[in-house]
């Protein structure tokens, strides 16, 4: 796993396509200028999908392309959630191209433009909350900064030094309270970043434990 790095956009780009030309397999975790979250997933040095919430695919890579630098970390595990497999993407190196010199076209794909990359909440199905027991709803409210901190320290012996600005972006939408379900929902998307279920179990057990969930 790389501890993160800031880098120019060009630069990340250089470092993106090393991996790439390796042949390595894992998710490279993203944050951009304005602390939003994007994931990279690579499989034998390819590039197979790429998340921005609300965007994906190469509507993330033209996100990306747009920004003048870029704080990442990747981490060996492939993410394989939702929407990974089914994402039609562009040939790798076409798409370093396209996102070391901006807006463009790739020949069979087109790109929105965004103005702005904006952060939406995300819906958490009560079949996949993080164990959650039925009372998970009920219960104390927290405070939110002291969460963060708490959700950060825990995640970062999985996720590396990302995982503060990673805890930012979930919890953004929230307020300065928390309620219960808000604390098991951001935990169970930590849990889908860690994407190693042996791993995810520990982080789940740590954060319940120190905040007495």
């Amino acid at each position: 796993m790389f501890d993160h790095q800031r880098l120019a956009k060009d630069e990340f780009v250089n470092e993106l396509g090393s991996l790439c030309n390796s042949g390595a397999s894992g998710t490279m975790f993203v944050v951009t200028s304005e602390n939003h979250q994007a994931k990279i997933v690579l499989q034998d040095g390819r590039i197979i999908a790429a998340f921005l919430r609300p965007l994906s695919g190469v509507d993330v890579i033209n996100a990306l392309a747009r920004e003048q630098q870029l704080t990442f970390s990747f981490n060996d595990t492939v993410l394989m959630g939702v929407g990974v497999g089914s994402q039609v993407l562009p040939d790798t190196p076409s798409l370093l191209e396209f996102m070391k010199n901006g807006f463009g076209t790739i020949p069979g794909f087109t790109a929105t433009a965004p103005t702005k990359t904006n952060a939406t909440s995300q819906t958490i199905d009560s079949n996949t909350a993080a164990q959650a027991p039925d009372s998970a709803t009920q219960g104390q409210a927290m405070d939110a900064n002291s969460v963060r901190q708490a959700l950060a320290e825990e995640a970062t012996e999985f996720l590396g030094p990302i995982a503060g600005p990673i805890c930012d972006e979930y919890l953004a939408k929230c307020g300065g309270i928390l309620s219960r379900q808000e604390i098991l929902q951001t935990i169970n998307l930590l849990q889908r970043d860690i994407n190693d279920s042996d791993k995810a179990l520990r982080f789940f057990r740590s954060v319940h434990s120190r905040l007495g969930l």
